[in-house]
């Protein structure tokens, strides 16, 4: 068991010492990427132009509230005299609720 940590241990230690090399320490002696230009090789047809993108228009302005909101938590609705709550749209008022995996 410990030499399976510890030969796990050098593989952390190992990757993380590449990467550290690869994204640091070879500092800028990686190549530019040169942007990708969207030219067909066939041949005589003439290279098409670079694909610009689409410029959409911001359409309505955005409505922005400015009121304060409540502080505390939201109020209470409470029924008054003669007032009933509807059911709940998966009653059924010829069987009982029961709770979801009750028998297991």
């Amino acid at each position: 068991m410990r030499r399976w940590h510890m030969r796990v241990g050098c593989a952390v230690i190992l990757v993380m010492a590449g990467g550290t090399w690869y994204f640091v320490g070879s500092g800028n002696s990686r190549p530019e990427q040169q942007p990708f230009v969207n030219v067909k090789g066939d041949g005589d047809a003439e290279a098409s132009d670079i694909i610009e993108p689409l410029v959409v228009d911001g359409g309505l302005p955005v409505i922005v509230d400015t009121r304060e909101p409540p502080l505390g938590p939201p109020l209470r609705v409470l029924l008054q005299l003669g007032m009933h709550q509807p059911p709940r749209p998966d009653a059924n008022p010829d069987r009982p609720v029961r709770m979801p995996y009750a028998d297991e």
